[in-house]
């Protein structure tokens, strides 16, 4: 009966294990063309995101909007509870509202979807951006939530480390220069009433990019790995 009940422990935990995730972009073709499955693009036909070779960082292969006015998305399904997402971003300068950012969807689009985003935004070109950490919920062509918080006045032509933490009702997001050892907090705000965390979002536009983009699911999980090994070491022992 013990042997049964570790077995069923250690299956439950594989499954759970196997629901973190982190992609470097590495293993999609080095010339341009669309980010292939898991990804997913938007359901209202919106712009997807490229793969690229991505000289700037030596990433091999990066994640870059496409130079237009239109937000270009990708989505990947979250198995799990999402507790973290975290990624790196960049925006080149000299473009008006370039964006590069990382998020969590309950829907994959636009006009339709609620969303927490944490990224880099240039709104002028002068090579001056900021992080914003939004909450929305956007329902027929209006904001019913919109809960935000920014950190002003860094560089654009620079990668970030980005992460976004879930906890109870608040998202907090916090970023640092990829060359730096210590994080700066831009802020936390409330989740907004209905939020759902379906899936992982990327997003970049106007010489915005992305890149190492990773889910970590709720703590319990990494508790229930824990416990796991330490059974088996004991079932060993004895």
């Amino acid at each position: 009966m013990k042997k049964l009940i570790v077995l069923l422990m250690v299956g439950c935990m594989a499954s759970s294990a196997m629901a973190a995730w982190v992609d470097d972009f590495e293993s999609y073709p080095s010339s341009w063309g669309t980010i292939p499955s898991p990804w997913e693009t938007r359901d209202d036909s919106g712009t997807s995101l490229w793969a690229h070779p991505s000289a700037t960082y030596g990433m091999g292969t990066s994640a870059e909007g496409e130079s237009a006015w239109g937000l270009s998305q990708q989505y990947r399904l979250a198995p799990g509870p999402v507790t973290q997402v975290y990624g790196k971003v960049n925006n080149r300068s000299g473009s008006t509202y370039s964006q590069s950012y990382i998020g969590v969807a309950n829907a994959k689009g636009v006009t339709l979807s609620d969303y927490v985003r944490f990224g880099l935004h240039s709104r002028t070109g002068s090579n001056d951006a900021s992080f914003i950490l939004l909450s929305e919920d956007y329902e027929a062509g209006s904001y019913v939530q919109d809960n935000r918080t920014y950190w002003s006045s860094v560089s654009e032509d620079t990668w970030y480390d980005v992460k976004l933490d879930i906890s109870g009702n608040q998202a907090t997001g916090s970023f640092k220069a990829v060359t730096d050892s210590s994080w700066t907090l831009v802020g936390t705000v409330t989740l907004y009433d209905d939020y759902a965390d379906t899936y992982v979002s990327i997003g970049a536009g106007r010489g915005g990019m992305v890149d190492d983009i990773g889910y970590v699911p709720e703590p319990a999980t990494m508790a229930l790995l824990s416990l796991g090994g330490l059974l088996l070491s004991r079932k060993k022992r004895a």
